[in-house]
């Protein structure tokens, strides 16, 4: 796709994360179409709904695995210090950060926040955290 817009591909460097998100010892690969780089078609992976993140989970060791979570965010950064395992955090806009809209409201009223992604071990899924867990965003 890159290439038929004119750009020229290259990887950036959080493109494909693999991290354990679950706490199962086992790699977790998170795909961040955000840290895609094509050179002369920025625009191709990323829009005004921000960029496609989506999770897989394993298993078992050398086992299949699953989809987990699939949304558009504006950034995404890796809490190491999350315990019991590391926590993926979202930055994004709006009704996810908990602001509340009229008909009349427009995009450029919306209020950016870091909302983390929880895991839910009995939906074997990935949930956005509640909005108590909202953060000021700061880059």
């Amino acid at each position: 796709m890159c290439r038929n817009m004119a750009g020229k591909p290259a990887n950036g460097p959080d493109l494909l994360r693999m991290i354990d998100l679950n706490g199962d010892s086992l790699p977790d690969y998170v795909l961040d179409q955000g840290s895609y780089v094509c050179d002369g078609a920025a625009s191709a992976f990323s829009g005004t709904a921000g960029s496609l993140l989506t999770v897989w989970v394993s298993s078992a060791p050398g086992g299949q695995v699953r989809k987990a979570f699939d949304g558009y965010h504006y950034g995404v950064k890796v809490d190491l210090e999350h315990k019991p395992q590391p926590q993926l955090v979202l930055a994004l806009s709006g009704v996810q950060c908990g602001q509340k809209f009229t008909p009349l409201s427009s995009n450029a009223e919306m209020q950016a926040c870091w909302r983390p992604l929880n895991w839910d071990a009995k939906r074997r899924t990935l949930l956005l955290a509640p909005l108590s867990d909202v953060r000021p965003y700061k880059p």
